[in-house]
């Protein structure tokens, strides 16, 4: 039965048999391993454990994978650390820049408020006495919004409009007057502003052609008035009206425009 050992040396491999069961059983709870004894045939089972210890090894490489390739990427503490400081200096740097613009823009609205409150009556009483020049007597008043600088003007029927209602040609001329007026009053002081205008009178019938160039050239006699226009109207009107010495008409040759 002893196949030739002796007592002492079956005891001594029960022995490490037993310290060896130990150490494995280690990291298992009894119930884990009554529960797999339970199942009987143990020999059965190795193939089936064998495999799933196999799998979570794989499953744990490959997190070990990852981890290792996320830990690449990652910056070193100290660079990470200046990267935060440099962002929250930024941070704080806009914010000062918000509060800096919200401060602007409220003392720009109401410097604007200020300006729309005391340029409106004097729009107003600007452009009044030019309005039935441009608009063939159709408009006799008008209101500047201290606000919008919106204007409303008062038709000859009685009723008070909205100039961004009207026709093309009278919008047109109703906000070219009001060019001219904020041209005249925005100035500094003893300066004159002259005025620079393209084709105004496109958008007019022939009545009302003659009262904008009519109102531009009395306007001349206090600033400079420079007025290109390509309208055979507006030559005829320039060849009657224009040539004192204040007044001057030229004709530019075709060529020298291509140029």
């Amino acid at each position: 039965m002893l196949k030739g050992r002796t007592v002492a040396d079956l005891e001594t491999e029960a022995s490490t048999r037993r310290n060896a069961a130990t150490e494995l059983s280690r990291d298992f709870q009894t119930s884990d391993l009554a529960g797999v004894a339970s199942k009987g045939d143990l020999a059965g089972q190795l193939p089936r454990l064998r495999a799933a210890d196999q799998q979570e090894r794989s499953e744990a490489d490959k997190l070990a994978g990852q981890v290792k390739e996320r830990n690449a990427r990652l910056l070193p503490v100290a660079e990470a650390e200046e990267e935060l400081e440099a962002a929250e200096g930024e941070v704080s740097r806009i914010q000062r820049l918000e509060v800096t613009l919200l401060a602007t823009r409220t003392f720009l609205e109401r410097a604007q408020a200020s300006v729309h409150r005391s340029i409106a009556p004097v729009l107003k009483m600007t452009i009044k006495p030019w309005l039935p020049h441009v608009t063939a007597g159709h408009y006799d008043d008008v209101i500047v919004n201290p606000e919008t600088l919106a204007v409303q003007v008062h038709s000859s029927n009685g009723h008070w409009r909205d100039a961004t209602r009207l026709s093309h040609g009278t919008k047109e001329q109703i906000y070219l007057l009001l060019r001219m007026a904020m041209a005249r009053h925005l100035t500094q002081p003893k300066e004159v502003c002259p005025l620079l205008l393209d084709d105004v009178t496109v958008q007019s019938d022939a009545e009302r052609t003659k009262g904008i160039l009519s109102l531009l050239k009395a306007i001349s006699q206090e600033r400079q008035v420079i007025l290109f226009s390509q309208e055979e109207d507006v030559l005829a009107w320039a060849e009657i009206n224009l040539g004192s010495t204040s007044d001057r008409l030229l004709r530019l040759d075709s060529a020298t425009i291509q140029d």
